[in-house]
């Protein structure tokens, strides 16, 4: 692999990740604003679904004291107005956390695959133990085994979790031995990773994005910045640059 291929991998990769982050904040903060706006007319459809509901004798029985709550219309849209917008609000920070967990988790995977084309030492070594049957051995040669066995690992290594595949990814850059920078402000944790990839699991399998997400601006922070410490292995073990051929021109595959 040339110079040019690897400045053309890290390239693309960078783009891709800030171009998708940008957009999910950019539609995050787009929806807020809506969201904020639109509370005057939640309320105003709320005033008039109970006033409608009210009015009509079909619902008279549904009523302890009817009077008593034509005179409580405003309070009630209020406050539904106001759980409305909370839940919205939810909802818009739910989807665009789950969206920021798929690009760094798809960051990893795409770290993962470069490495296996580029031949780090990490694979010989793990691949070691790998079993081939004779008919593979006589119809294959030792590279095309060794191109089979790493792609059945890296496919194995994409079902995991994004705290499992990350340390995987670990032991393969630190095979590359890279003298790098650490991040100002931030340390890799793989318990903090998993806190953060359980509640991207509870808001697609569980709870769904009503779920209250805490901390979202320090969670998508960390994110973003696990992808730049991870990265960082690549761009320093190969000493690759951004070049601006590549910029904006596709994806890494």
């Amino acid at each position: 692999m040339t110079q040019k291929e690897k400045n053309k991998f890290i390239t693309l990769l960078f783009d891709r990740f800030i171009k998708r982050f940008g957009e999910i904040e950019s539609f995050r903060t787009y929806l807020l604003r809506l969201q904020q706006n639109s509370f005057p007319m939640i309320y105003e459809d709320l005033k008039r679904q109970f006033e409608n509901f009210a009015i009509d004798h079909a619902n008279d029985d549904a009523f302890l004291d009817k009077e008593a709550f034509l005179s409580n219309i405003e309070s009630f849209a209020l406050e539904q107005g106001t759980n409305k917008l909370i839940g919205m609000e939810r909802m818009i920070n739910g989807s665009c956390f789950v969206f920021s967990h798929a690009v760094v988790d798809d960051s990893v995977t795409d770290m993962i695959r470069f490495t296996a084309q580029f031949d780090a030492p990490y694979w010989d070594e793990a691949l070691q133990g790998r079993q081939v049957s004779l008919k593979q051995v006589r119809q294959g040669s030792y590279d095309q085994l060794l191109k089979e066995a790493k792609e059945k690992k890296v496919e194995e290594l994409v079902k995991q979790s994004l705290p499992d595949r990350a340390d995987a990814y670990l032991k393969i850059a630190n095979s590359l031995q890279p003298e790098r920078p650490g991040l100002e402000g931030y340390i890799y944790s793989r318990e903090r990773l998993f806190e953060i990839d359980e509640l991207r699991h509870e808001l697609i399998h569980k709870g769904g994005p009503i779920v209250d997400i805490e901390h979202y601006d320090d969670d998508v922070w960390y994110l973003n910045q696990t992808f730049v410490y991870l990265v960082g292995f690549l761009v320093y073990a190969y000493e690759a640059k951004l070049d601006p051929e590549f910029m904006g021109t596709g994806s890494t595959a």
